[in-house]
Formats: structure tokens, sequence, C-alpha cells
């Protein structure tokens, strides 16, 4: 497929904001690169534990209190008389997730020391009011039914809940929200990309600048070898095996924006340098069915060529529509404020000096994170005990994992699986469709 990613985030901030999957805050699809609202006029889809709760009795998270041990050399469990302390247990904590909360602890950290600098707060009434926005937005649910539910399917306690998730996202949307503007001119293009014409098309995809300009001679020469080129040429493991052919269409002003472009200059608008207006004359020099594209970059190290294959045609709508225009005004700002979060993070980070001692890694103020700053490969442990330790941990193929620095995932919410991730992320999918448009009048 295209390449339709706007860029890697920063390294940690959805470590924080990973809650976004589960709170719902900025849940939009971005269809060919566009926002467009899930929760007008259409059922959004919801995880598995709210499905759980429609229609059905909910759990009582229950909660007790337990006498919590202070000291790192007490018994926290005996076995047989054999005694396990606290040290004991941090230590295996820290080898299997440490890396991770400590990553997360440093974004917090960070956040929180801008969130003073500014002297911006977010109240408990706030997160309280977000915590039920997003229990009747994404869940349909009551509050309380909601927190119930996380409790009991995902050992998510409600402070938990409001403390790692609700809070964070809502202080990153505060610090970002005067960073972040939606002009009538984004909104008309929004407009468009939703109704106007989809291109349907297949690509040719090459790493090599020479392959591609090799492979548009050979086409121009010999339409036919379409199929013959894509299998022995494309690099585009998703399309090569079925002729290039994108599983969606492309529509006006998606992202990356220079591809649909040019796909939409090359194949589908009336070339400007033809002038005449004979309705006749210029019905034979537009694009038809079958004509190619140029060589078209589409990252620095990747280039594609595009082939017509028919374009669906306008959906009507009342362009002066203010209700419509509101509609789309609020989700694509809801988008950009979901894109500004990962700048403004990458660029608090940037700014930070952070001395991870858990890692070794080591970042100056004013520096870019690098995984070569790192003084050793050891994860540290109060004890040096290393008797009773789990096993070092295997790749995919079930090979000890390579020493040193791994890159590490993006952590999601804390007891959140991964069906639950691909649901909302299925909502946030590029090639995703809303299943409802917006009513016009």
């Amino acid at each position: 497929m295209l390449d339709k990613n706007r860029g890697e985030s920063a390294k940690s901030w959805r470590a924080v904001t990973g809650a976004w999957l589960v709170a719902g805050v900025g849940t939009v699809a971005l269809t060919t690169g566009t926002a467009f609202a899930q929760s007008k006029g259409r059922t959004a889809q919801v995880p598995a534990q709210a499905q759980a709760a429609k229609g059905a009795e909910l759990p009582t998270a229950k909660f007790r209190q337990v006498r919590t041990l202070v000291s790192p050399s007490e018994p926290i469990a005996i076995v047989n008389g054999q005694p396990i302390t606290r040290q004991q247990l941090a230590d295996a904590c820290v080898a299997r997730r440490g890396e991770e909360i400590l990553e997360t602890l440093i974004a917090r950290e960070l956040i929180d020391q801008e969130m003073k600098r500014r002297r911006i707060e977010v109240t408990p009434a706030e997160v309280d009011a977000e915590i039920e926005r997003v229990a009747r937005t994404l869940a349909h649910v009551s509050k309380e039914q909601w927190l119930a539910t996380l409790a009991e399917k995902k050992k998510i306690s409600p402070s938990q809940y409001a403390h790692d998730i609700i809070y964070p996202s809502l202080a990153l949307r505060k610090l970002t929200a005067d960073q972040v503007k939606v002009t009538d001119e984004e909104i008309a293009e929004a407009l468009e990309s939703y109704y106007g014409e989809k291109l349907k098309c297949r690509i040719i995809m090459f790493d090599n600048l020479g392959t591609a300009k090799q492979t548009w001679e050979d086409l121009k020469r010999t339409p036919g070898a379409w199929e013959k080129l894509v299998a022995e040429r494309s690099i585009d493991q998703a399309t090569r095996s079925v002729g290039g052919m994108l599983t969606e269409p492309i529509a006006r002003h998606a992202e990356p924006r220079n591809v649909s472009d040019a796909a939409f200059r090359e194949l589908v608008d009336l070339d400007p340098n033809i002038t005449t207006k004979d309705p006749e004359e210029r019905k034979k020099y537009m694009p038809k069915d079958g004509d190619i594209t140029g060589v078209i970059q589409v990252t620095g190290n990747s280039w594609v060529i595009m082939r017509r294959e028919g374009l669906e045609p306008k959906t009507k709508y009342d362009g002066k529509d203010k209700l419509l225009a509101e509609q789309f005004r609020q989700t694509l700002h809801e988008a950009k404020i979901e894109q500004q979060i990962g700048v403004f993070y990458g660029e608090l980070l940037r700014k930070a000096s952070v001395e991870n001692r858990l890692t070794g890694d080591i970042k100056m103020a004013n520096e870019e994170q690098h995984p070569e700053f790192r003084v050793d490969g050891d994860v540290k442990r109060m004890s040096n005990a290393e008797e009773g330790m789990p096993p070092a941990p295997k790749n995919l193929q079930g090979q000890a994992a390579a020493p040193g620095r791994a890159k590490v995932a993006t952590p999601a919410p804390p007891g959140v699986s991964d069906e639950d991730l691909k649901s909302v992320e299925k909502l946030r999918a590029p090639s995703a469709k809303p299943a409802a448009k917006p009513s016009a009048k």
C-alpha cells in the first residue's frame, strides 16, 4: 500500500497518551488523510468489554485494603518457611516491565514540569467529566458501568484510570490547544475529499529511482506488461500478488499529499494547458482508464507509478450547510490536536536532559535522543542475586534476544488486550471509510 504514515511520533509520548485507545480522546478515522466524525450518524466500534456492558448486568468492582510492605528486606511471601522479599519482587518486576514503566514515568514527569511552568492545571472535575464523556461516547454506558467494566475485565482501577490515562491525555490537550487552528480552506478540502471523486488505481512501488524510470519506459512501450512488471519489480508486498490493485480508492487531498495530488492531476483532471472551451474537444483530452502516471516520489527512498482503473463519482452535498461545516471543523480539530501532541512531546523531550540509570541512556538538553548514548546493556537491580530469575526473553523465532538495547515498542494502557487495540485502531486506519456520512440539508 501507499505509505500513508504522517511520520513517527516521539519515542515516549504514547506511553502516556496510549490512553487515547481506551479513553477515546480524538478518536477519528483518518480516511485518505482527512478526519471525519465517528460519533455522528453512526455507531462507533466499541471494545469487547464495553460491548459486554450493553444489555447485560455489569460486574461490580470490588476492592479491599491490604497492608503495604515498605522494607525491601521484609518478606512479602513465605513458601515452606523460605521468604521472598519485597526486594526480590521489585527486581523481578523491573526485569519484566521496568524499562517500559520507567519510560512512562519519565514522560509523565516531563508533562507535569511543563504544566507547572505554564501554570496550567487539570482539575478533578475535568477528569471526572472526561471519564463521563468517554463512557457515553465510546462505550455508550454510564460512567459507573464503564469503570466497573474496566476494573473487572481489565484490572484497571478507577484511580489508575483517572491518574494514568485520563489526566495525561487532558494535560497534553491543554498544552497543545493553542497551537492548533482549523482554516476554512482545510474544511473545504475535507468536504471535497469526503464527497468528491475517488480514484481506483493500481500501483508499482520501487526503492530505486533508476528501476522506476526504466519501468515507466517499459510501460510506455508495452502497456500490457503491467501485471508482469508488478510481479517482478514492485516492492509492495500487499499489492504485488493482486497486480498492484489498491484495496481502497484514493480521495483528493489524501495523505501523502504529494502522491494524491499527482495522481489526480495526471489521472483525473484536465491538463491546464488545454484551453479549448468546446466540451467535446475537452473530453478528448480528459484522462481515461488505463492511463499511467509518471514516476512519483513517495518518501526519500521510495517511488511509485500508478495506473487508473476507474473513477467513483462525486456525492452531492450542500457546501453552504453551516452545521455540516462545523461537524467537519470539530473532527479536523481533534485530528490536528492528536498530531500536534506527538510533535509537542518530541520537542519537549528534545529540550530535556534525561539520564535513565535503569537502562544507561543519557540525553543532554537540546540533544536528539539516540540509542548509542548508552552506558551499558544491563538492567540494574537492587540485588545481585541471579538465581530464580526468569530466562532471557526470546524473539519471535524462539531464539535468545541479542544483547544491547532493543527498540522499545509503544506500550499499551495497562491491561488492554490486542483485540481492543485493534478494534479502536481500525477507526483510525487511513483506509477506513465511515459507514455513514454527516447529513446535509
